[in-house]
């Protein structure tokens, strides 16, 4: 479960006011290419979320990353509750999926499917703190069906693997099990070698929205 950062965010407007304007909502740095991710939000009068476009841009480095044409990109409300199973937060998240542009099955732009339990957004009083996190996967530039491949055209797939001359290996950590990680806010990092795990980096970009 995700958790939120309540002092360190970025800010979405969700307003119709708004409406075919580009904003940012995400931005990293994999393959030593900064790049970042702008929302297009459309909004409905009762003031929920009719769509959602995306478009990536690559600003520095040599290989640009798309969304992995081959992944669902998915929207929904998914609320963080206390111990209770109270709603301590209100969270819409947006799920997708980078990939290396070279290793093909890639767009710079996508449209998002949005859940129907967005709908819930009309019925949250306008005075409650809403967020709106993007939780980035990354999947690796070339095909893996066949086995470990690190390397096709001239291109080395440094962030899933690690090499010396000819001799490569995967990067043994994939995923940060939930329960090694502590406090965001307290800059405390996993009780691991967090540079093993592939695309490490900010894997969630948070903000906070504002509808009035």
């Amino acid at each position: 479960m995700s958790t939120i950062d309540e002092k360190n965010f970025g800010v979405v407007v969700l307003k119709s006011n708004m409406n075919n304007k580009n904003q940012s909502i995400y931005s990293s740095n994999l393959y030593k290419t900064s790049f970042n991710i702008y929302g297009n939000f459309s909004i409905n009068n009762d003031g929920t979320i009719a769509s959602i476009d995306l478009q990536i841009l690559n600003y520095k480095g040599i290989i640009d990353l798309g969304f992995d044409r081959n992944e669902p990109v998915t929207c929904k409300y998914q609320p963080i509750k206390d111990d209770e199973g109270n709603i301590k937060h209100h969270v819409i998240v947006l799920n997708l999926t980078l990939k290396a542009v070279v290793g093909g099955s890639t767009d710079y732009m996508r449209p998002v499917d949005i859940d129907e339990n967005l709908a819930i957004l009309s019925e949250i009083n306008q005075n409650e703190d809403l967020y709106f996190q993007v939780h980035r996967g990354f999947n690796e530039i070339w095909d893996q069906s066949e086995g470990d491949k690190s390397m096709d055209k001239g291109i080395f797939d440094e962030e899933f693997f690690y090499r010396d001359g000819t001799h490569f290996k995967r990067r043994m950590v994939t995923k940060v099990p939930e329960e090694l990680y502590q406090t965001h806010t307290n800059r405390v990092y996993p009780q691991i070698d967090f540079l093993q795990k592939p695309g490490f980096n900010c894997g969630i970009g948070n903000n906070k929205i504002i509808r009035y």
